[in-house]
């Protein structure tokens, strides 16, 4: 739950930085709570290529907040939990 609160606070300060499309996908995944199989379905394209604009979007969002590197890794590590539910 923090995982989705974090992401949720990085999308609300930063989300305007990011593309329409980019957008809608990011709020697919944590609003909507849409897996990224359902998110490859919704926009056409492949699991893999979902996995992949998600996982960049989450970058972007992360390289927008200005903490020391250590940070954003755990940036990253979250992320795969939001992705895998681990």
């Amino acid at each position: 739950m923090e995982d989705i609160i974090k992401f949720g606070q990085l999308y609300d300060f930063y989300g305007e930085l990011l593309t329409e499309h980019q957008k809608e996908v990011y709020e697919d995944l944590v609003y909507n709570d849409l897996s990224i199989s359902e998110i490859a379905e919704s926009y056409g394209i492949s699991r893999q290529g979902a996995h992949d604009l998600v996982k960049r979007i989450n970058n972007i969002l992360c390289n927008y907040e200005s903490k020391p590197i250590r940070k954003r890794n755990s940036c990253w590590v979250s992320f795969e939990v939001l992705i895998n539910g681990v």
